[in-house]
C-alpha cells in the first residue's frame, strides 16, 4: 500500500517577483527597500528570538508579525513563513523551552543566505534596472 504523502515545497528565500508586485521596478524605491530591511531585520531578528527564548510571548508576537510583514514585502518568503507561527503566538501558547529556542534557531539560520540575495538584488538594481526582469 502506498502512502499519499504531500510534497511540501519550502518557499523560496528570496522571490524578486514578489518584490515587484508589490512595489513595481523603479530602481531608487526597491534599491531602499531592500537596504533597509538588510539593515533593520539583524536587530529585529535578535528582539524575536530574546523573546523566544525568554518565553516574552507578547514581545515574541510583536516582532514576528512585524518582520512577518516586512519580509512578505521583499519576498523574503522563507523568512516570513518562520515568522508566522510566533505572530500567532498567544500569551500563553504551551510553547516549551526547547520548541521556543529550536522555532528561534530555524527563524536566524536562513538570514545569511537571505543576505546574500539581498544585497546581490540590491547590486542588480543598482547596476541595471532590467536586471529585475
Amino acid at each position: 500500500m502506498v502512502s499519499q504523502a504531500r510534497l511540501q515545497v519550502a518557499p523560496a528565500v528570496f522571490e524578486r517577483q514578489t518584490l515587484r508586485s508589490l512595489l513595481g521596478d523603479d530602481p531608487v524605491v526597491l534599491r531602499r527597500l531592500l537596504q533597509e530591511f538588510d539593515t533593520s531585520t539583524p536587530q529585529r531578528l535578535g528582539a524575536l528570538t530574546a523573546a523566544l527564548r525568554g518565553a516574552d510571548w507578547p514581545t515574541a508576537h510583536a516582532e514576528a508579525h512585524s518582520l512577518k510583514s516586512a519580509a512578505q514585502t521583499v519576498g523574503a518568503l522563507a523568512l516570513a513563513a518562520c515568522c508566522a507561527k510566533p505572530s500567532g503566538l498567544q500569551p500563553a501558547p504551551g510553547l516549551g523551552p526547547d520548541e521556543a529556542a529550536a522555532l528561534a534557531e530555524r527563524i536566524t539560520e536562513g538570514w545569511p543566505a537571505l543576505q546574500q540575495a539581498l544585497q546581490s538584488e540590491v547590486r542588480a538594481v543598482s547596476k541595471d534596472p532590467a536586471a529585475l526582469g
